[in-house]
């Protein structure tokens, strides 16, 4: 239940958290004698459970559902899955990118494999909070490594819930029993790269982001319909961003682009494009722009230059005020050369408020690895997921040693684990506003080889690598106290009357809400995770309005008044409301 909490308390927790780690970094090993090789982390949006998803040398696949614990999440209970390789085909070490809960309660996590870099996916079936059944599956083509994926409805009676992937650098809708062929979108126009898909439910449409051209400085986002016409499409509507400077000094770095939708049905998105200043001031950075992907309509757009030499995008992640990239950026450290993981956090109301850290934990200079794409996109940390019990960002990934880590982000502006990064804001020109234009597509077939796989036992250890131990406990609490306070400083930005003194804000309580000093009339909607719309309605300051949810998970509730001001506040429903 959310507390009423004086403004003078939150100011002087905010004046004293500099005494308080924000980042704890966790170790996690095998205790079977295998060695991990990757490892994924993932919120259920219904119950906001942590569950790890980790792959091994020994051909297992091992499901982990974590405790709430902090600083380090426990493992409560334990289940592996021994996959079944095909006899004809070669399957090597199997890596796992990233994973997702869908709205069934399974979950889906991807990757590769490292002989033929073929594209691995797997839906894990749960009942009653356990794994019953893994099945897996591996595509038919070499090279089509998946790097992200959403889930997505079924659009007939085959399949309840589909995936959208991203293989290689095309696009494919999965079919949710992930068995049989599946229908390829390709991408096989000269100069044209899929990187990055999400899914929006109440346009029933992918959203799609990528790059184009050899080096010129240039990303889109556009949107595909989830129907049966899916595979046939040729065009897609898109937005293209590019860089307007004459002489353009600015090329693609990495060609990695990602996005994350905002979390609301509003149809933003915050589009994150690896980029190069071949010019004097020589350095890649980071190019990111909150755009509308349905209006074609650009907020802003920055970029973000770090110090030479390279740079790129692994994935992106928000908690609703921040947003997170975790990257690759290799360079020289007072002479010294590295190679290491980043993550950048920028304030989503104000985006030139941001910090840059490099992971500690690993550098890997001159290390063998086996291949780049290993070393840039999976080595230590390869996703970030938002945790919806604790507001935080966990990046988390694994090496060739068989060490899993997980790092847990709350504000990486009081963190001391890390290596501050010096990154600069540049000046530039977009061409933001270009009218919506096309995507041209071709249709491809490929085909998904299912296979089964077999339960058995494991167990494994853990460690805390870095952060304050003694005052974890206090977390979640303060956690809640800071982002409250970050959301009335977001509001005091807004345009308000000048007669207005006192912040508009919303009170959760057990099983109702207020609305207090909004202008007028109080418009809300209340949306699951999965954005939509569980109850809506109009109320007014200070009146009782009752959550008749009945169903246990995290929602959240967004309050619009007739002045255009507009609040967010998150409800956990922990047990069912009667």
């Amino acid at each position: 239940m959310k507390k009423v909490t004086l403004i003078l308390i939150i100011s002087n927790m905010i004046l004293s958290e500099n005494l308080y780690s924000q980042d704890f970094h966790s170790l996690y090993q095998s205790a079977t004698g295998s060695l991990f090789q990757s490892l994924v982390n993932i919120s259920n949006p219904t119950t906001a459970e942590t569950w790890f998803v980790a792959s091994d040398d020994d051909d297992k696949i091992i499901v982990m559902q974590m405790d709430f614990s902090y600083p380090t999440p426990q493992p409560q209970n334990v289940w592996a899955f021994t996959l079944t390789m095909p006899t004809t085909v070669v399957i090597g070490q199997v890596y796992l990118k990233d994973g997702l809960f869908d709205p069934e309660g399974n979950i889906f996590v991807y990757g590769y494999e490292e002989i033929s870099n073929r594209g691995i996916y797997a839906k894990i079936i749960l009942s009653n909070n356990v794994p019953t059944t893994l099945v897996w599956a591996y595509i038919n083509q070499s090279n089509t490594q998946i790097t992200d994926a959403c889930w997505a409805y079924g659009y007939n009676a085959v399949s309840t819930m589909n995936y959208g992937i991203i293989y290689g650098d095309a696009f494919a809708r999965v079919n949710g029993n992930t068995s049989g062929t599946f229908g390829f979108l390709g991408t096989r126009k000269p100069l044209l790269k899929f990187t990055s898909v999400s899914y929006d439910q109440s346009e029933d449409k992918f959203v799609i982001s990528g790059n184009s051209g050899v080096d010129e400085p240039r990303k889109f986002i556009g949107t595909i319909e989830n129907n049966a016409s899916l595979a046939t499409q040729t065009q897609i509507p898109a937005k293209h961003l590019s860089l307007a400077i004459t002489p353009n000094t600015y090329t693609l770095s990495e060609k990695n682009n990602k996005h994350v939708l905002s979390g609301y049905s509003d149809g933003i998105a915050y589009l994150v494009q690896d980029i190069r200043d071949t010019s004097a001031n020589y350095g890649d950075g980071i190019w990111v722009s909150e755009v509308n992907y349905l209006t074609g309509a650009v907020n802003w757009s920055i970029i973000y230059k770090f110090p030479p030499v390279k740079v790129n995008v692994i994935s992106v992640a928000h908690n609703y005020m921040n947003l997170y990239v975790l990257g690759h950026h290799n360079g020289l450290d007072q002479n010294n050369p590295f190679e290491r993981r980043y993550i950048a956090q920028i304030d989503l109301s104000n985006p030139l408020n941001y910090i840059v850290k490099l992971m500690s934990d690993e550098n890997w200079w001159g290390s063998s690895m086996p291949s780049t794409y290993y070393s840039t996109e999976q080595m230590y940390l390869s996703s970030l997921n938002f945790n919806e019990a604790t507001y935080n960002v966990y990046a988390s990934g694994a090496t060739l040693l068989g060490d899993a880590y997980l790092i847990e982000i709350n504000d990486l502006m009081y963190e001391y684990c890390d290596i501050d990064l010096i990154v600069t804001t540049p000046s530039f020109v977009c061409a933001c506003y270009a009218p919506i234009t096309t995507v041209d597509l071709t249709a491809a077939t490929g085909i998904a080889y299912k296979r089964p796989s077999t339960p058995t036992t494991y167990s494994i250890d853990n460690s805390l690598l870095c952060g304050d131990i003694y005052k974890a406990g206090l977390r979640n609490e303060e956690l809640k106290l800071k982002i409250e306070n970050k959301k009335l400083e977001n509001t005091l930005t807004q345009p308000l009357d000048n007669e207005m003194k006192i912040v508009a804000s919303i009170k959760v309580y057990e099983n109702y809400f207020t609305c207090n000093n909004f202008e007028d009339v109080c418009n809300y909607k209340i949306f699951d995770i999965f954005g939509r719309i569980i109850q809506e309605g109009t109320t007014h300051n200070h009146k009782e309005t009752e959550i008749i949810i009945k169903t246990v998970g995290t929602y959240l509730i967004q309050i619009t008044d007739n002045k255009g001001n507009v609040k967010t506040e998150k409800i956990f429903v922990k047990s069912e409301l009667l």
